[in-house]
């Protein structure tokens, strides 16, 4: 008899707690878009499922500067107040010249880890998504040298002091709800070394994982909080204080954890992409294993040198080129693409140079950019797809006032601001493409802690001048 009222109590306590968990999935999904029910292995293509049901419209804001003067915060509210959607966030390491093994942190030029965060809590308090990209700057560039040709004597160190570099910011991006992080940016000459890239966004994965089971960990938690252990058990949980759910994939969890997880994974886990150069998309062949293509859109749309060319005409222009990208997506895995740098500087020339800030920087010209930018948003900013586009860049020191005198990229106080803010104003196109799951990376063991300076990365603290 006793033996069956045990049998009774346990069955009555385990649908007691299939209620409540079902419950609280439920208001959990009331929190957010409501997202199709997923397997544990489907986690991150449901992720990018829901965030590729919006694009991401966004402006950058480099943040290469560490002094408190400069307001890095009112940037992000004068980018939240244009309509973007998202906030771009650009760091960066430095190099002297292409051939130099050292890659360092100048904590000179780069905002604390602190004051980072906040701008990144401050986006999202502002009700915007944060992609963040760390890219690699030259001190010193010699001759026609930038970031695209470097060529270090000792590729082992370089790539070393790389991946530090990169782990450093996608833990810090991991913790903080950044919801796409750029594995690096316009590396075409490290492009062809796919074991190096697969075996970097390999780690990333690996730790940002460890991060997002101690970010799950914490969630049943505050979840739960009267649970005892024996509670945690019935939903297959020994330990809760030592429990990562990526360690349970060798037998499938309970039906109620395992749609917790989706749910949660679905709004934390965060995707992965790499900005490629325009002309050099179709090179990497580890595209697979990240969420989506990212490619920067510095094409020529003015061969013939016309002055201020025509938005139909550089619609014309880029035309043959929307049809040879969507072509190469197609069989590229369908994966969603995200223009990663579109704009050029208000200067003559631009929609000719729109990479060369240095062509003709006293002569500006409005319109001319103006025309380029409308030109690309007419004829890629519907189309479904297209992930993202991101505008390049916003103003980032107290000097740059923007305005019709400046020749620089920044939109602000310029023409090309109406066509953006109306483009960020549109309807998204019907039926975003949803990202094609990453393939599986082989995980490396991640680093255990948070270094408050990315380890192997030396400061240096002189100054440097025309960054490339």
């Amino acid at each position: 008899m006793n033996r069956e009222k045990l049998l009774i109590t346990g069955a009555f306590g385990t649908l007691l707690l299939s209620v409540f968990l079902a419950a609280a999935y439920q208001r959990s999904s009331q929190a957010g878009p409501l997202l199709a029910r997923t397997t544990r292995g489907a986690a991150i293509s449901a992720h990018s499922a829901a965030t590729f049901a919006q694009q991401f419209r966004g402006i950058w804001l480099q943040v290469h500067n560490n002094d408190p003067r400069c307001p890095f915060e009112d940037y992000v509210r004068e980018i939240a107040d244009t309509g973007a959607n998202t906030v771009c966030l650009a760091v960066a390491a430095e190099q002297e010249n292409g051939t130099s093994n050292v890659l360092y942190l100048d904590r000179n030029k780069s905002p604390s880890d602190d004051r980072l965060t906040g701008l990144i809590r401050l986006s999202h308090s502002l009700g915007k998504r944060v992609v963040l990209m760390p890219i690699v700057l030259l001190s010193r560039p010699a001759a026609d040298e930038w970031r695209g040709k470097i060529n270090p004597d000792d590729w082992d160190l370089w790539w070393k002091q790389y991946d530090e570099y990169v782990l450093h910011y996608a833990r810090l991006a991991q913790e903080n709800g950044v919801a796409m992080f750029m594995v690096g940016s316009e590396l075409i000459s490290t492009e062809r070394q796919e074991a190096r890239w697969r075996d970097l966004i390999a780690q990333v994965r690996a730790q940002c994982q460890t991060v997002l089971d101690g970010q799950f960990r914490q969630h049943l938690r505050q979840m739960f909080p009267s649970y005892s252990r024996r509670d945690f058990a019935r939903l297959g949980i020994a330990d809760i204080d030592t429990f990562a759910y990526s360690a349970t994939r060798g037998e499938p969890p309970p039906a109620e954890l395992a749609a917790l997880y989706d749910r949660f994974a679905a709004e934390h886990h965060m995707l992965l992409s790499y900005s490629a150069n325009w002309d050099h998309y179709t090179v990497p062949k580890w595209w697979d294993v990240l969420d989506a293509v990212g490619m920067t859109s510095y094409y020529d749309m003015n061969p013939s040198k016309d002055a201020n060319p025509t938005v139909e005409s550089m619609v014309h222009q880029w035309e043959p080129i929307r049809r040879t990208i969507q072509e190469w997506q197609a069989k590229a895995g369908n994966k969603p693409i995200i223009f990663t740098e579109v704009g050029c500087p208000s200067q003559n020339g631009c929609s000719t140079y729109p990479w060369n800030y240095y062509n003709d920087p006293n002569h500006p010209n409005m319109l001319e950019q103006r025309n380029f930018v409308e030109s690309f948003l007419q004829v890629f900013g519907r189309e479904n797809w297209v992930g993202g586009v991101l505008i390049w860049k916003w103003r980032d020191h107290p000097q740059n006032l923007g305005g019709p005198a400046d020749s620089g990229y920044t939109p602000y106080r310029k023409p090309v601001m109406e066509p953006i803010q109306a483009f960020f104003a549109s309807p998204g196109a019907a039926g975003i493409a949803a990202t094609a799951p990453a393939q599986a990376a082989q995980a490396l063991p991640p680093p255990a802690a948070t270094p408050a300076v990315a380890p192997g990365l030396p400061a240096n603290t002189d100054p440097d001048a025309g960054m490339q």
